[in-house]
């Protein structure tokens, strides 16, 4: 049998009293009244209620004597999946409140209608909620459950996908300010597959097809947004296999250091360093970048940048060749490491990589 919670039947008497200014009961098929304009009333026995729940047929009551907790009115049945939900009754003279009996009534099964509607959301966000932690999780899920959920959203076993994460930049940030904005994104790459776990990490399963789009849309976001939060994607697997895509989006998330978007297959170098720890951080810095001068920085990144050619490097710097192989000297004098020396260079090239993502240049 149709069943109507107290908070529900609160609403139903409220709407309807709005719309007729009369007393407005709410009556279980119990006879019940289980909610009241009239809060004196709530819990007492409705006898006519009862009734009219019982014959699922309109009973008017002239006078407020002669039935057990009934006063004068029109006590309707709401008829909801072709059973009866509960009564609505209406105080007042029949033929003063009758017309708006059918009213009340209708308001109520519409109320109904779009509680348990909203309920199916929840039911659909809650399978759904599930399902990705499942997959990203690597946790267990029946083949039969899977078989339902890719009917549901009409996928393909065979269909590969990416993880992508979205987290705040520091711990205790607003980001719940930006969650419109998130979802928005999330639903612009053409996937409905994404979820909210708690307590700050928004996660988003985008197909491989669609995954050159939504790269392209999630980097503009993450820009625009760099101040706020991070956004990581992993690479293509399948759905059962998206607890590597996840990792993957973690690693590239922890690239990242001030915000912004990265994406697993592009990264190099980035893979190892987000994976150092503070301590190793701050003393590999104070022995590279550190010790050098924003300018001294500056002339490595573009000389790196030119594969070390001391001919291009000069010709971008706008200085001669000599000054460059003298600054470059110096800079060997400072810290120890000589930039022209394979070795040396890539310490000192991953010590520039460090402190750009530290935002110390």
């Amino acid at each position: 049998m149709a069943e109507i919670q107290e908070r529900a039947a609160r609403q139903i008497v409220e709407a309807v009293r709005d719309v007729c200014g009369k007393n407005i009961n709410f009556i279980s098929p119990e006879g019940i009244i289980t909610a009241s304009t009239d809060k004196e009333r709530e819990g007492a026995f409705h006898e006519i209620g009862k009734k009219a729940a019982a014959g699922g047929e309109v009973i008017e009551v002239e006078e407020d004597e002669g039935y057990f907790g009934t006063q004068a009115g029109v006590n309707i049945p709401i008829l909801y999946h072709g059973e009866v939900a509960g009564v609505i009754g209406i105080s007042g003279k029949p033929a003063e409140v009758r017309k708006y009996a059918y009213l009340a009534q209708r308001i109520a099964v519409l109320l109904m209608r779009e509680r348990e509607l909203g309920a199916q959301v929840n039911s659909c966000r809650e399978r759904l909620n599930f399902m990705i932690r499942s997959f990203v999780g690597q946790g267990a899920v029946s083949r039969e459950y899977f078989q339902d959920f890719l009917k549901e959203y009409k996928l393909k076993p065979e269909q590969r996908f990416c993880t992508v994460l979205v987290r705040p930049c520091a711990p205790g940030q607003e980001i719940r300010k930006l969650e419109r904005e998130i979802y928005r994104i999330f639903e612009r790459t053409g996937s409905c597959l994404y979820t909210f776990f708690y307590p700050d990490e928004y996660v988003l399963l985008i197909r491989e097809e669609d995954s050159a789009f939504g790269r392209c849309t999630l980097e503009t976001f993450g820009y625009e947004y760099s101040s706020s939060l991070k956004i990581g994607m992993g690479m293509a697997d399948t759905l059962p296999g998206q607890y590597r895509s996840y990792r993957a989006a973690k690693q590239a998330l922890k690239s990242l250091k001030r915000g912004g978007f990265a994406y697993y297959e592009e990264l190099g170098l980035e893979l190892i360093l987000g994976d150092v720890t503070e301590s190793v951080r701050t003393m590999f810095l104070e022995k590279t970048a550190g010790m050098l001068t924003p300018e001294d920085v500056g002339l490595l990144r573009v000389y790196f940048e030119e594969e070390c050619s001391l001919l291009r490097a000069s010709r971008r710097l706008n200085i001669h060749r000599n000054t460059l192989q003298y600054r470059l000297d110096r800079i060997y004098g400072v810290c120890g490491y000589n930039p022209r020396t394979f070795r040396d260079g890539a310490v000192l090239y991953m010590g520039i990589l460090l402190a750009e993502a530290d935002g110390r240049t």
